[in-house]
């Protein structure tokens, strides 16, 4: 994997100490894998995330993996988590009470992404106080990118 994806060394960090405070094993390909994810939607700013497109762009950069192996391996991190950890520090990091329906690779990514990119502590990203700020900032840039394209 190209290891210039991101130079940004806080955000390197900050994304690798959230996943173990969710108990998953940064060792694990599939935690890489996240990493490679999230790295990729917030470089592109992508607003609008769909996971295939995601895959492809990862397997792209993991020249030994196709897109269906990329997805089995995030499955498979999620799913191999430590439990106990995860359910204390879920709403550290969150925001709100631990959900079960978050692991999915699509919702995990999403959500992580949307902690690093307004709530973290990361510059030069716009820092919210809250999740739920967080969430309305997220939506009023995802609606002023729509209405600026408007004719």
């Amino acid at each position: 994997m190209n290891r210039q994806i991101c130079d940004n060394k806080k955000l390197v960090i900050e994304i690798y100490n959230i996943l173990r405070k969710l108990g998953i094993k940064t060792s694990n390909q599939g935690a890489k894998l996240i990493y490679l994810a999230i790295v990729i939607i917030i470089n592109y700013n992508i607003k609008f995330i769909k996971l295939e497109d995601i895959y492809e762009l990862i397997s792209k950069q993991a020249k030994n993996m196709n897109k269906f192996q990329i997805r089995s391996s995030i499955r498979y991190a999620i799913d191999s988590r430590g439990i106990k950890k995860c359910e204390k520090n879920f709403e550290k990091i969150f925001g709100y009470e631990y959900n079960e329906s978050i692991f999915t690779n699509k919702n995990f990514i999403e959500e992580k992404t949307v902690v690093l990119h307004y709530v973290g502590r990361n510059k030069p990203w716009r820092i919210s106080k809250s999740w739920n700020h967080a969430k309305i900032i997220w939506f009023k840039e995802m609606v002023a990118d729509k209405i600026d394209r408007l004719p």
